[in-house]
């Protein structure tokens, strides 16, 4: 063997071995090389999070990345022993094997730390209560991070640890400001207040309270109230985590209230990272700095509108507030949304009331013009009378100031009601995420997959909402089975959940020729004949759309348009069940088309565009499917 040959692979007995180790190290720059690997893995880590960050990647690729730059460093410096010095390059056998046994070995802590790492995620808390709560037909995310957005947060109602427990009112309010401040962030999705307040005393668990409402983090805490002190702590917890990311306490005085809820919400999108869209200065639109009158005004909207009396008793409250402070937009809207849901009494005014309830939207419009919630009122006034534009215009309006009024979903139903049937459901859809405990988002998300043809997503969701719900909501299941031909058992026996039952003897001859359409139609002619001595004037209204309804599934199109026309002056948010499939020969009669076009319809589609089943036909003429 010659002499270039030994140079090519020396056994490294040759060369001076009384040479120290560190002359060794600085010999191959094994130092330089060290900390040249470090900042460029630093660099490339930070680029890594700043691109992933833009691009939305998973997670788990930045923990690939870090794992590897970890798993390189010791064949960084294994390769500056054999480069890192001038001269010819002499590579050992021995080397050789030491190099491949570095790269295997960070080969396989790479793929045991992945594993690990996909692992842990399946058995956490979060990520098994996020599949419980997932709704039937729908396959739970496996991932938390994919089970809950990172940007979503739920404001839980804060405990009232007063000795005082007449100050609940008062604590919720607080609650409910706090909402309504992080609902300004348009980078935040907030979970309204009917679906974060279901958990008002209870002891469900941080994440089970996430796996129900699909969130990433949970705003709680509470106030005590002594007199004039208030003493308000608050904690923000990561539900992927289980960990609390930030938490204080504020000792202030009562005449503060106002800049407190600004410090939490600010600390709060702070300790989020997002950027906060509010000035300093400013609260949300609409708002009073009487305290009296807030005072008042939080009284009457904790009080539930599940009833007439409630709602009067509401409405008491807050003309109490405007007495005190007549420029309190927010109360005008309130006052607006309770006469709305007053005209549902049938011993009442209702043209009567509905003037009151625009003048009050109006009012409220005039002093919060920035105001989304001024606007949703107008918007819910101008719906309820059947000014389908004006009521577009409003909401839109509603959209541009930003939430939280569109948490409603008033908008979703209002292209509900005019056909835009496929926006629609999207919109409610959002809705139903944002207020997963909302028995009327889960009901009108049904009733728009019911309309588009899709009646086992609308059965998935009605099953969805019979679960979660009060018993009325057995009314729209058996609504949609009934339509689709399905008269289950539990349609047979439903009890009187919405004030009147199918299985009651005026509706009972229905029931009984179901299969029998000549004598099915004879019946329910009869039984709608009868409905003003058979059924209580408050349930009139749905008795005839849900008989109307039935007439147009045994065939008997012109019954089912007489209900809609007989029921619109009273119930004009009720039309948006005209775009159901079993209405589709209704829809075809020249009767359809006077009607859609007296109660303005027409107008509307020629303006904002035409239902999805119907369109323009030569210049002043229009078909529908």
């Amino acid at each position: 063997m010659g002499d270039a040959e030994k140079l090519e692979f020396d056994d490294g007995r040759s060369g001076d071995r009384s040479a120290s180790v560190w002359a060794r190290v600085q010999e191959h720059k094994i130092i330089q090389w060290g900390l040249g690997y470090l900042g460029a893995a630093f660099a490339l880590a930070q680029g890594a999070e700043l691109v992933g960050n833009a691009l939305d990647w998973p997670d788990l690729l930045g923990r690939i990345l870090i794992l590897a730059l970890i798993a390189g460093l010791p064949v960084a410096l294994a390769l500056a022993w054999y480069h890192g010095h001038r001269g010819q390059q002499r590579v050992s056998s021995g080397e050789l094997w030491v190099v491949s046994a570095l790269v295997l070995i960070g080969a396989a802590f790479v793929t045991v730390a992945l594993q690990r790492t996909d692992g842990a995620g399946a058995n956490t808390p979060a990520s098994a209560n996020a599949s419980e709560a997932s709704p039937p037909g729908n396959t739970a995310p496996q991932n938390a991070a994919e089970a809950h957005p990172p940007n979503s947060i739920a404001v839980l109602p804060f405990a009232n640890i007063s000795s005082d427990k007449e100050q609940e009112y008062f604590v919720d309010g607080l609650s409910e400001e706090l909402m309504n401040q992080l609902a300004q962030v348009r980078a935040l999705r907030v979970t309204a207040r009917t679906s974060a307040f279901a958990f008002k005393g209870t002891t469900e668990t941080v994440d089970k309270i996430a796996g129900q409402l699909n969130v990433a983090h949970v705003l709680a805490g509470s106030v005590r109230k002594a007199g004039d002190q208030l003493v308000i702590t608050a904690e923000l917890t990561d539900t992927t985590t289980g960990f609390n990311t930030w938490s204080k306490a504020y000792n202030r005085e009562l005449k503060d209230i106002f800049a407190i809820q600004q410090d939490i919400a600010r600390e709060v999108v702070s300790a989020l990272k997002v950027t906060f869209g509010i000035d300093e200065d400013q609260r949300v639109p609409g708002g009073t700095d009487n305290l009296d009158a807030y005072a008042m005004y939080l009284q009457a909207t904790a009080r539930p509108q599940a009833s007439i009396p409630a709602a009067q008793a509401a409405l008491g409250v807050t003309e109490q507030a405007l007495a005190l402070d007549p420029n309190f937009a927010l109360a005008w809207a309130h006052k607006a949304g309770l006469l709305l849901f007053l005209r549902n009494d049938p011993r009442r005014n209702g043209a009567e009331l509905q003037a009151m309830a625009e003048e009050a939207a109006q009012r409220a419009v005039e002093l919060a013009p920035d105001s989304p919630v001024a606007h949703a009122a107008m918007a819910n006034a101008a719906s309820t009378r059947g000014d389908w534009r004006t009521a577009e215009a409003r909401y839109r309006q509603v959209l541009a100031r930003g939430d939280p009024a569109e948490r409603g979903g008033g908008y979703g139903l209002l292209q509900l009601a005019v056909g835009h049937v496929y926006a629609a459901r999207d919109r409610l859809l959002l809705q139903r995420q944002r207020d997963p405990l909302n028995e009327a988002a889960v009901a009108f998300l049904a009733a728009a997959e019911d309309s588009l043809g899709n009646t086992q997503a609308a059965r998935a969701e009605l099953e969805r909402g019979q679960q979660l719900f009060r018993p009325w909501f057995a009314g729209w299941y058996n609504g949609v089975l009934m339509l689709a031909g399905i008269p289950e058992a539990s349609f047979r026996d439903n009890p009187s959940a919405v004030g009147f039952s199918f299985a009651d003897p005026p509706f009972a001859p229905i029931l009984a020729s179901w299969d029998d359409p000549v004598a099915a139609r004879a019946a329910v002619r009869n039984t709608y004949a009868g409905i003003d001595q058979s059924v209580m004037p408050i349930w009139r209204v749905l008795a005839r759309l849900q008989v109307g309804a039935v007439a147009a599934r045994f065939g008997d199109p012109d019954l089912a348009l007489t209900s809609f026309e007989e029921t619109f002056n009273s119930s004009p948010g009720q039309i948006y069940a005209i775009w159901r499939p079993v209405y589709r020969d209704m829809r075809k009669l020249p009767r359809f088309k006077e009607f859609v076009r007296q109660i303005g319809l027409v107008d509307y589609w020629k303006q904002y565009g035409w239902p999805d089943v119907c369109r323009p036909f030569g210049e002043n003429d229009f078909e529908c499917d």
